[in-house]
C-alpha cells in the first residue's frame, strides 16, 4: 500500500490465494476475519504459498479502510479496474481465488465463505 507498482505473480512454483474485495462491500467486510483465520491455517500447512488481497478501490480509500482493521497478509490496490476485469473476467466481490503453481486459476469461491468452502480450501493444502 505504498503506491509502488508490484508484479503480484512473479514467484513461480508457489500457489497463491488471492482475496478480491471492495471497501464498500458488506460481504467483503464479513469475509475479512475468515480470510485472516484461513490465511493463518494455510501458512501452517504450506509455507510456500503467497497470500494477498487486492482492493478494487483507489489506494487512499483502501488505506483509510485498512486503518480500521487488523490484517497480516499483503494488500494491494489496483490502479486500473480493467486489470481485474480482463485478467480475472470478473468484478464481483468478495472472491477467494486459488492460483496454482503454473499461474492458472485452480478454483474460485464467490461471496461470503461458508464452512464447506473453508474446508474445501484448507483440504487443498493438506
Amino acid at each position: 500500500m505504498d503506491g509502488k507498482e508490484t508484479i503480484l505473480f512473479a514467484r513461480n512454483g508457489e500457489k497463491t490465494i488471492l482475496y478480491l474485495f471492495s471497501v464498500n462491500c458488506d460481504a467483503c467486510s464479513l469475509n475479512f476475519s475468515t480470510w485472516q483465520n484461513l490465511s493463518k491455517t494455510i501458512k501452517v500447512k504450506d509455507d510456500y504459498i503467497n497470500i494477498i488481497a487486492i482492493s478494487i478501490d483507489p489506494i487512499e480509500t483502501t488505506k483509510k479502510y485498512l486503518d480500521k482493521i487488523n490484517i497480516d497478509f499483503e494488500i494491494f490496490s489496483i490502479q486500473d479496474i480493467n486489470d481485474i476485469t480482463v485478467n480475472f473476467r470478473t468484478l464481483l466481490t468478495p472472491q477467494t481465488i486459488l492460483i496454482n503453481e503454473k499461474r492458472t486459476v485452480e478454483n474460485v469461491w464467490l461471496g461470503v465463505l461458508n464452512p464447506y468452502q473453508i474446508y474445501s480450501i484448507i483440504k487443498r493444502f493438506s
